[in-house]
């Protein structure tokens, strides 16, 4: 092989060695592997294809949305509030942001400090203004303003009357201005149509324990179906539902109050 063969050959070895290496790091893949792994709820693998993403490409707006997302739905809503802001810095759409960080927000206790952000969200969609409101339904109960979150939760129902984390709002709303009964048939409205609801069995629970039938909570279908749903969900060796320890390791905390109310 002469010289200039030789350079050819050369030539067409590193750029196919380029090409590979472009393929490997190219974040558009990395993102369809993780929107893949996010559709089967492997958060922890989503969130590695999609730091892998960022690693090549630090300003890609929807690595950043979709970590903000995993990072929400595995319980970190501290990490998926500062990934989401990253989101919207680098113009995601605010109709997809905002409402996923109004929901970090109320999970890190809803500061009044970021309340005025949450409150003039600059977002178009009904369904996105229904979920920003629901959500700070839910911070102005836990504020104590409860004619707030009355207006807010109303607006809410409004634009999303089938949404069932609105009806649920609706369900505490209703405890809040002390109308038990009320509360108990909204929650059993949402158990009718998805009788596997956790968040309705938990708050059914609660507002049996509340209205003063520990007993009967304790005791209920309820309580007992919404562990057996928690534990079904996760990575159990025990399934027995008479374990205290697992209600303590692996359900919400309002449910091992009422099962163990020395916690």
């Amino acid at each position: 092989m002469n010289n200039r063969g030789s350079v050819r050959v050369v030539a067409t070895v590193i750029v196919a060695v380029a090409l590979a290496a472009c393929g490997r790091n190219d974040p558009a893949k990395f993102i369809a592997s993780a929107e893949s792994y996010i559709d089967k709820s492997n958060y922890p693998a989503a969130a590695i294809e999609l730091k892998n993403a960022l690693n090549s490409a630090p300003d890609n707006a929807q690595a950043r949305f979709l970590l903000g997302k995993v990072l929400l739905a595995a319980g970190d809503a501290g990490a998926a509030a500062t990934e989401l802001r990253k989101a919207k810095a680098l113009n995601y759409p605010g109709d997809q942001v905002y409402p996923l960080l109004a929901r970090a927000w109320v999970q890190q206790g809803a500061p009044k400090t970021d309340l005025a952000e949450f409150t003039s969200a600059p977002v178009q969609d009904p369904k996105a203004k229904a979920e920003i409101a629901n959500m700070l339904a839910i911070a102005y109960l836990s504020y104590g303003q409860v004619k707030d979150a009355r207006a807010q939760a109303d607006a809410a129902l409004a634009l999303q009357p089938a949404n069932t984390s609105i009806r649920l709002t609706q369900a505490k709303l209703a405890s809040a201005e002390n109308d038990p009964a009320g509360a108990l048939a909204k929650v059993s409205e949402v158990l009718a149509g998805a009788p596997d609801d956790v968040d309705a069995l938990v708050i059914r629970a609660e507002l049996e324990a509340t209205a003063g039938q520990r007993a009967e909570a304790i005791q209920s279908r309820q309580v007992r179906q919404a562990c057996a749903v928690l534990l079904g969900l996760l990575d159990h060796s025990c399934g027995d539902l008479d374990c205290f320890a697992c209600y303590r390791l692996r359900t919400r905390g309002v449910v091992w109050l009422l099962l163990l109310p020395s916690w």
